[in-house]
């Protein structure tokens, strides 16, 4: 069980999604406050660890875009 946990939790689509979620659903909090007198909230903070989620799944991406493209590289 803590090993399907570790690798779902490690999973790079995992991250993408999870940071997308969080990134639109707090957003829409953060633009709606732009209005308003600034204080800071929950939001704030989902907001930034959902863009830190994001950054974290861009390395896994690249990398296997670059091993697809040596691959076809390869073979012409």
């Amino acid at each position: 069980m803590m090993k399907f946990l570790k690798n779902f939790s490690e999973n790079p689509w995992v991250n993408l999604i999870s940071g997308l979620v969080l990134v639109y659903t707090s957003g829409i909090e953060v633009f709606d406050s732009l209005d308003e007198e600034f204080k800071a909230g929950v939001h704030h903070g989902v907001f930034l660890f959902g863009i830190i989620q994001l950054l974290r799944s861009l390395p896994e991406f690249v990398e296997g875009a670059t091993r697809i493209r040596e691959g076809k590289e390869k073979k012409s």
